[in-house]
């Protein structure tokens, strides 16, 4: 598959253009592919999020509200997963 490129031109602050470098260096690849992949990662994240809260507020209108007591336990097994940091949980609220 061939891919067609687009040159863009972003700003960031010094230390996230330093942090790119880094983490670029150390996958070996260019700043533009690390960037690439990031914003694709991103773009995903973003899609997946979309859908579970989807999925979520679908269970919701069929079984009523999530509890306070089912949200803390949902905080604890993601953050058990390790995908959700204690800082954004609602049980560290």
């Amino acid at each position: 598959m061939v891919w067609l490129t687009e040159r863009l031109s972003i700003s960031v602050p010094d230390v996230v253009a330093v942090m790119i470098r880094a983490r670029a260096d150390r996958a070996g690849w260019s700043v533009s592919t690390w960037i690439a992949n990031a914003a694709r990662a991103q773009a995903e994240n973003e899609r997946l999020i979309a859908e579970g809260l989807a999925a979520s507020k679908e269970w919701e209108a069929e079984h009523g509200a999530f509890t306070e007591e089912e949200l803390a336990q949902a905080d604890t097994e993601l953050l058990a997963a390790g995908v959700l940091r204690e800082e954004l949980g609602r049980a560290a609220r």
